[in-house]
């Protein structure tokens, strides 16, 4: 097995590929089940089986991370919104922010997949925001931080 980057578009990091190349169909099979049960590689198996049985399966990793994360505040309620990465739709977003700056990161809100937006109430604080997504059991990294606002 081995570990490749692929070329990323302008704006984002390149997501490791595993491939795996064998005759045998049932030891890719294998390889992959093995490597996501170890947790080697948080992904998703793809195989593709040509007529002399030679199999190549693609085990990429999880989603990406949101983009352009922004913060308004509007009647005391801090409003977040972000871009979707590339790719498959995240089942769930999870919204993180830290007070003045500081760690740790806190947990505010999940919200659906669907969604690209969320609020929660401000308490005169100076948040700085991020978004994670989520495919099923695996996360993507924090987003790169919001504008910090007072709210």
């Amino acid at each position: 097995m081995s570990a490749t980057a692929h070329r990323a578009k302008p704006g984002r990091l390149a997501r490791p590929c595993y491939r795996v190349r064998t005759t045998q169909a049932t030891t890719i099979v294998a390889a992959a089940i093995l490597a996501i049960a170890i947790g080697a590689i948080p992904a998703v198996a793809l195989a593709k089986f040509s007529s002399s049985q030679t199999a190549t399966a693609t085990i990429s990793s999880g989603p990406a991370a949101p983009t352009g994360v922004t913060a308004t505040c509007t009647s005391k309620k801090l409003t977040v919104s972000w871009t979707a990465p590339a790719g498959d739709q995240p089942t769930s977003y999870t919204m993180w922010f830290t007070v003045n700056g500081k760690e740790p990161y806190t947990e505010a809100k999940t919200v659906p997949g669907t969604q690209t937006s969320t609020e929660i109430p401000g308490a005169l604080l100076k948040y700085t925001s991020y978004i994670k997504a989520s495919y099923g059991t695996w996360t993507s990294p924090y987003s790169a931080a919001s504008n910090t606002i007072l709210c």
